[in-house]
């Protein structure tokens, strides 16, 4: 399944970005760590870590130690990166439709010496196999998709599995939440707000 923008938005979560190509180093915090990283032109945030991400990241001690994780939408790869860096025993599951952002991310894990980051589709990761989820999920690709794409995520969660999900207040935040719960039987906790971010502890039931 693809989960595509329009061409103006085709800086995140699309298979075909078309910003010419302008790779750059930055340096940036991930979670206890400051790494310089590569980014470049048609991913999300190449710029800096987005502020979203970083109240994501905030909560890290709530992420598995072992066993599996996703990333959902990795991009250049600060959430899976920040994952395998405080869990060297993880096996991080990063999923990412821009091919631009998959080499990023491979680049990225071979300059910070990283080997526990594992690139796959969501069609190739098996149903009830992942502990947890984290994303910053890209809100911008349109409510069907974006409820598509998560239930489609959340079906690879093992019963009793987190996933925890970080959203603009004025983008949709609560109005998510509700629907997680509404139309997937899913509980939702918002265990944080910050700078107009919203994080979701979601938990598959029994």
């Amino acid at each position: 399944m693809e989960y595509c923008l329009a061409v103006s938005d085709n800086h995140y979560f699309s298979d075909n970005p078309q910003s010419t190509s302008g790779e750059k180093k930055i340096d940036v915090q991930l979670g206890s760590s400051k790494v310089s990283v590569f980014t470049d032109a048609g991913v999300f945030s190449p710029q800096s870590l987005d502020k979203g991400t970083a109240v994501l990241l905030r909560h890290l001690d709530l992420a598995q130690s072992q066993g599996k994780v996703m990333d959902l939408g990795s991009g250049w790869g600060p959430i899976s990166l920040a994952l395998a860096i405080e869990n060297p025993r993880v096996e991080v599951v990063s999923v990412e439709i821009n091919p631009r952002a998959n080499q990023l991310l491979d680049k990225n894990a071979e300059l910070l010496e990283i080997n526990n980051i594992n690139q796959l589709q969501l069609e190739q990761i098996q149903g009830n196999s992942i502990d947890q989820i984290w994303s910053n999920p890209p809100i911008r690709i349109g409510k069907k998709q974006l409820h598509a794409l998560l239930s489609e995520a959340f079906s690879k969660l093992k019963i009793g599995g987190n996933a925890y999900l970080v959203v603009q207040k004025h983008l949709g935040s609560d109005s998510l939440a509700g629907w997680i719960e509404a139309e997937l039987s899913m509980p939702v906790e918002k265990i944080d707000s910050h700078k107009g971010f919203r994080v979701l502890q979601v938990t598959k039931p029994q």
